[in-house]
């Protein structure tokens, strides 16, 4: 009687594996932050059941065949872009966000780019109220202290992305399009218009001296293509105390 009803068992798990599969990835998904799953059809448990040998075959041929059918099939195909996409780190381009590589940047080209830049930073906050502190970290960050490819060749020292109302020079790099300048002033001009602007227009009601809100925001706002932007930029104005510079 046992046997029968473990038998039974597992012919219903066979035949909807894929559901009772994607029922556990939500749970899993819903009670932890991390993804780790396996799946094995030739179980070896499955191997050394009491079943016929025929028709155990017969059984993982089935399962075969529905698991080749599900991937053809369009809609089970979408369903399963669907549910990934919602999962961290899986088909979720917003999630999957490297690092600055400014850490491996020697200390002397960062405090010479500081120096270089804070003028200019001093300026764009008396004009357009961005606190020149996270104007030299945003773009100390963005840039890898101005050796990054998109600052080298285009001038962009804050990553700015090509959009739709864009008319500039431009170029691609690892598969992304960002904006190009004639020169770095230029860029940090086009960033202080940036970010008072558009979507970014709630951020003009910042103090002009409170870099801590204007980092929170800017991370609220999705401004950079990498994570952690609040702490960053914090960081580093704290750490090379640029918030002098708000004050100057």
């Amino acid at each position: 009687m046992q046997e029968k009803i473990d038998f039974n068992l597992r012919a219903y798990a066979k035949k909807y594996w894929f559901q009772l599969s994607l029922v556990a990835i939500v749970l899993y998904v819903l009670g932890s932050k991390d993804l780790s799953f396996q799946f094995n059809i030739n179980d070896p448990a499955m191997e050394n059941s009491t079943e016929h040998p025929e028709k155990a075959q017969h059984h993982k041929n089935k399962a075969k065949d529905l698991i080749t059918a599900n991937r053809k099939n369009p809609e089970i195909a979408k369903s399963e872009a669907g549910i990934f996409s919602k999962i961290p780190f899986i088909g979720s381009g917003n999630n999957s966000r490297h690092k600055s590589e400014l850490p491996k940047i020697d200390e002397s080209i960062v405090h010479s780019y500081i120096k270089r830049f804070a003028h200019v930073a001093i300026s764009e906050r008396k004009k357009y109220g961005v606190p020149s502190s996270i104007i030299v970290a945003n773009a100390l960050f963005h840039s890898y202290a101005g050796k990054r490819d998109i600052s080298l060749s285009g001038n962009n020292h804050f990553a700015i992305n090509c959009t739709n109302d864009w008319n500039g020079a431009r170029g691609t790099y690892a598969g992304n399009c960002y904006r190009h300048y004639e020169n770095a002033w230029t860029s940090f001009r086009d960033h202080s218009l940036f970010v008072t602007s558009g979507s970014y227009s709630k951020l003009r009601q910042l103090s002009s001296t409170d870099y801590k809100g204007w980092a929170k925001e800017l991370e609220k706002a999705g401004f950079s293509e990498f994570g952690d932007l609040e702490d960053n930029l914090i960081d580093l104005i704290e750490k090379y105390e640029l918030h002098q510079l708000d004050f100057q």
